[in-house]
Parts: C-alpha cells; sequence; structure tokens
C-alpha cells in the first residue's frame, strides 16, 4: 500500500501552515484501474483527480495568506478580514497605530507556518490622490501613507501579505 501524505486538512491548518503542494496529494499521480476504467465523462476519474490536484498545488502558491481592511480610527479597526488559516478571525492580529498615517500588524509567531515569502501589498480605499507604502516587519507588516502634498495621513487602507 503506497503512503497518504494528504494531511486530510487544509494545509494551511497543520500546526505549521505551509503552502500545499502535489506531494499532499499523493503526488497527484492516480490511476484509473486498467481492466474497469471509469466513463470520463460521468464518473470521477484519475486525470481529473491529478488536474485538481495540480491546480490546486499552484493557486496555493500564489494565494495570499491574509488579506485586512482597516477603516481610519483610534485605534484603526479591522473591517474585513480573509485568511487562508481557516481558525483566523480579527483578534489572531493586533493593530497599532504608531502615528499619523504608520499603522503596524502583527500576528503570534509561526501563525502562518514560515515567513511570508514577498512582500506585503497595499492599496488605499479612498477616493482623493494620496501615496501608501507596506512592507515587512517581524510577524507582521507595517503601512504608512501620505496626502498629495506628501504629509503623513490616516486613511482606510487594505493589506495582502503573501
Amino acid at each position: 500500500m503506497a503512503l497518504n501524505n494528504s494531511p486530510g486538512i487544509s494545509t494551511f491548518d497543520v500546526v505549521p501552515p505551509y503552502r500545499p503542494t502535489t506531494t499532499d496529494f499523493n503526488g497527484a499521480q492516480k490511476i484509473d484501474d486498467a481492466t474497469d476504467p471509469p466513463d470520463a465523462a460521468t464518473m470521477p476519474n484519475a486525470a481529473e483527480a491529478n488536474t485538481t490536484a495540480g491546480l490546486f498545488a499552484s493557486l496555493g502558491r500564489v494565494v495570499s495568506l491574509t488579506t485586512l481592511s482597516l477603516t481610519v480610527g483610534t485605534p484603526y479597526v479591522i473591517a474585513s478580514l480573509m485568511c487562508a488559516v481557516s481558525a483566523a478571525v480579527v483578534g489572531s492580529f493586533t493593530v497599532v497605530k504608531n502615528g499619523t498615517g504608520d499603522v503596524s500588524i502583527t500576528w503570534p509567531a509561526n501563525f502562518f507556518g514560515s515567513a511570508p515569502t514577498c512582500s506585503p501589498e497595499a492599496s488605499l480605499n479612498h477616493t482623493v490622490p494620496a501615496m501608501i507604502s507596506a512592507y515587512p516587519i517581524t510577524n507582521g507588516v507595517r503601512v504608512v501613507m501620505y496626502n498629495a502634498a506628501g504629509a503623513a495621513a490616516d486613511m482606510p487602507f487594505t493589506v495582502s501579505v503573501n
């Protein structure tokens, strides 16, 4: 009998969480029964299962680990949360207003397993010209915002951690 490498749950929910690969789908090497193959038009089959496994592994490589939308306030408030870790709730994240237009968002160590692999992406949820920048910090992300005149300014924003 072949080894079963599938964790049985989302790889983002195991401890520590990680991005899925085809290994989590037992190598995406399913084969149909040679003597009684399934009808590919009406029955589940190996090609479908292997395609699905490859697709899920590909999506797992590029999906954001979390996307947070915050509203202006003291403190800033997480208004929307999407997260690959299914147990994540708003309380999983700590939001600190460092000063005008300067916000840090942190999470517990190993919350996403290994550190995020790319720089965070941020956008303003605002209707006037302005600038925003996001960069990684230890177990978190820091977001800074400036109005069109170049002065630090508090604005609603969305940040994605990849």
